[in-house]
This record gives structure tokens, sequence and C-alpha cells, in this order.
């Protein structure tokens, strides 16, 4: 697993600066499709407190705003258990390259998370 921090600021379009710094990680990570149930197979490319940008192996008729819910092998683990999945929401998606989709995430907060928050 590989990590380097680096940050993103679009100069063309100042709505569109992070929020968070993003850390170069590739992990392994699956997806699961609210809206069919579908498992997607994929790696993490960036990382950041408020989401993830994501290689799948398969192309996928994802658009943002899509419900979806992500684990990510942080530890090296071979299977992801379904209770370790977190709920997320696709805001943009890339064009198909070399039989690869790359998706950006941004993470849910939980409910409980969420109170904590507001406290």
């Amino acid at each position: 697993m590989s990590q380097q921090p680096h940050s993103h600021t679009n100069a063309k379009n100042p709505q569109d600066r992070r929020r968070h710094v993003r850390h170069r990680v590739e992990s392994p990570c699956k997806i699961v499709e609210a809206k069919t149930g579908r498992t997607l197979a994929g790696v993490t490319r960036d990382v950041s407190l408020g989401g993830l940008l994501v290689a799948l192996r398969t192309p996928t008729d994802l658009v943002p705003g899509d419900r979806i819910r992500i684990g990510v092998a942080w530890r090296g683990q071979a299977v992801l258990d379904v209770a370790a999945l977190s709920d997320a929401e696709v805001v943009r998606t890339l064009p198909s390259y070399n039989g690869q989709q790359t998706v950006a995430i941004r993470r849910i907060a939980a409910p409980a998370e969420q109170a904590r928050k507001a406290a």
C-alpha cells in the first residue's frame, strides 16, 4: 500500500476546491450498488476524510447521486464483511479507460456520527 499526500485545486472552478487533503493510497475495495445489489471490485487511488477516488475493474453505469456501500481492505484483508461497508454517494464518474472506470465517492456519515458532530 503506497501513501503520498497531495491536494488538488481547480483554478478554473474555485467551487471545486477540496475540503480535505488527499492521500495517494492503493488498497483493494468493494462497492455494492444500492439500486441493484451488484458488487464491484476496485482499488482506491486516493483517499481523504470526505471521500475516495476508486478505479473499478469493470465499467459501470454509476452516475452522480447514486447511493452505494463501500469497504476498503485497509489492512490487506482478503474478504470484507458486509458489516464493514460504509454508506457513500457517487459524486463523479470518468469515462472507461483500459477496461476500468474511475469513480469519485463522497463518504456519508452514519447517523451516530452526525449526532456527535451536531453536539
